[in-house]
């Protein structure tokens, strides 16, 4: 996930402010342990909720993290920290936890851990272990047991269940250890079976050059070199199915790719003219992928490059995600209709090109979305 504006300048004063309250008790409520404390997660049944990263509560350009229901209504507000940021929302496989990324520990940008209704907020690590953390690439296992993020250099697998229940406090260890020397993995992605990741490398001395890595989940030796281009290859995502990758290249444009995940065969691109401008999601059957055009609107094609599709017309915002609904029927993205961003929903089999603005806040971000799994 992409963490828009995040580290822009628009946020550098709230964070020094915070830097500056860093010192200062802070107030909590219920729904705000920070307690180091083992606390199990409240076992829910997941209905689809959006969580999402908002300005909306009110402190400037200070992001808190909110839910609201599958048809945008009941937006209810989960952390409230008037002089720290809470970015990066993701729900857990099972849809009971919430991980995200907050500075409120005065260690930059950590881990944290929240039940579905935002009770029982802590650390996942202390700083020494899970932060800071750099970028927005924090994903689940699809088992719901770890956690893999990168620190700007490396990416790393935590735990996040202990044997028995409760918080892991396993120490994190780093799948990069096969990468050159020079370079940084600072993006990852979990393959369906959780046995691999396929990670983001950076390559120095070339201004935006990074190169795609299959690598395995438990740090065993076996990386493999998946996609090289001649600019970038970015935002890799797994197919459901395991057998295919697909992800944003610079073939001298920006496009959707999609090559085999062994790194057999050559790449095909599914884009056409349409282009792209950020990331790309499987539909949850694996029947088709969604993405932002260079130009604009929001498209889906099929993973041959057929079927390619015009959804809206309505620009998606280049730093926001595009997400999928748990089943299937909708489409996800962020507009940026003025000096602000919201969050839009359209339908995915093109029967309708008019998007629903979800957020409606006129004055505020709405960034960093994750669709709560049915079950």
């Amino acid at each position: 996930m992409n963490i828009p504006r995040q580290y822009g300048s628009r946020f550098l004063a709230a964070l020094a402010v915070a830097a500056l309250a860093a010192a200062l008790p802070l107030a909590r409520t219920s729904a705000q342990q920070t307690s180091t404390q083992q606390a199990p997660a409240k076992q829910q049944s997941p209905n689809g909720k959006i969580v999402f990263q908002s300005t909306q509560g009110g402190d400037g350009f200070i992001n808190d993290i909110f839910v609201m229901d599958a048809d945008g209504k009941h937006q209810t507000r989960l952390t409230d920290t008037p002089t720290f940021d809470e970015v990066v929302p993701v729900w857990s496989p099972a849809g009971n936890q919430i991980v995200f990324q907050t500075d409120r520990g005065g260690n930059g940008y950590e881990l944290y851990l929240m039940n579905a209704d935002g009770s029982s907020q802590r650390p996942l690590r202390s700083a020494a272990n899970g932060g800071p953390v750099t970028g927005s690439s924090v994903e689940w296992s699809p088992d719901g047991t770890r956690i893999a993020y990168s620190d700007g250099h490396d990416v790393y697998v935590i735990e996040v269940v202990a044997p028995g229940g409760g918080d892991s406090t396993a120490a994190p260890f780093s799948v990069s250890a096969e990468k050159a020397a020079t370079t940084s993995d600072i993006e990852a992605a979990w393959s369906p079976s959780g046995h691999q990741l396929v990670v983001r490398n950076a390559i120095p001395n070339c201004s935006g050059c990074t190169d795609l890595y299959t690598v395995n989940a438990d740090s065993s030796p076996g990386r493999v070199h998946l996609a090289t281009g001649p600019g970038f290859d970015v935002h890799a995502r797994w197919s459901p199915s395991g057998t295919l990758v697909a992800y944003e290249g610079d073939r001298g444009g920006r496009g959707i790719y999609v090559t085999n995940a062994d790194g057999t065969g050559a790449e095909t691109k599914v884009s056409g003219a349409a282009g792209s401008f950020g990331t790309v999601e499987w539909a949850p059957d694996g029947t088709r992928l969604a993405f932002k055009s260079a130009n604009s609107g929001v498209y889906v094609v099929n993973p041959d490059g057929s079927g390619l599709t015009l959804l809206t017309d309505l620009p998606a915002d280049g730093g926001g995600d595009i997400f999928w609904s748990p089943d299937g029927a909708k489409v996800a993205f962020h507009n940026s209709g003025g000096s602000t961003v919201d969050l839009y929903v359209v339908a995915s089999d093109g029967s309708s090109r008019k998007a629903a603005n979800y957020t409606k806040t006129k004055r505020d971000d709405e960034f960093a979305c994750s669709w709560q799994r049915l079950q």
